[in-house]
């Protein structure tokens, strides 16, 4: 039989790791943009908030929304297109702050050029 000391022990121990895992989410975004000065205003403020704008470079975006695996690369005379897929299936690599970013992001020649949320 649980007691309820054991119960909110849990809690609290589950709210530590959201909590600690908020801030090093945090920390990845904020290092990125002390260490990429070359950033625009703008840029640095999505990678801060954790979401996209056009233009981003796909490094921008591992920053703010985390990397995944699912990666679709498409070539032809026009360039490189590339397809990444956030979704709770993937198996995502390193992390995944995919809190308030798209599901499919778009990239042509490595630069954010679209993306759908579903």
């Amino acid at each position: 039989m649980y007691c309820n000391k054991e119960i909110i022990s849990k809690e609290l121990v589950i709210e530590k790791i959201e909590y600690e895992s908020a801030n090093h989410v945090q920390r990845v975004r904020r290092n990125y943009v002390v260490q990429h000065k070359d950033l625009s205003l703008s840029v640095m403020q999505a990678v801060t908030a954790g979401t996209v704008i056009l233009g981003m470079k796909q490094d921008d975006v591992i920053a703010s929304c985390g990397n995944t695996n699912i990666k679709n690369e498409y070539v032809g005379k026009f360039g490189r297109h590339d397809q990444w897929v956030y979704d709770d299936r993937n198996a995502y690599s390193d992390y995944n702050f995919n809190n308030g970013c798209p599901k499919y992001i778009f990239f042509e020649n490595g630069i954010l050029i679209s993306w759908q949320n579903s």
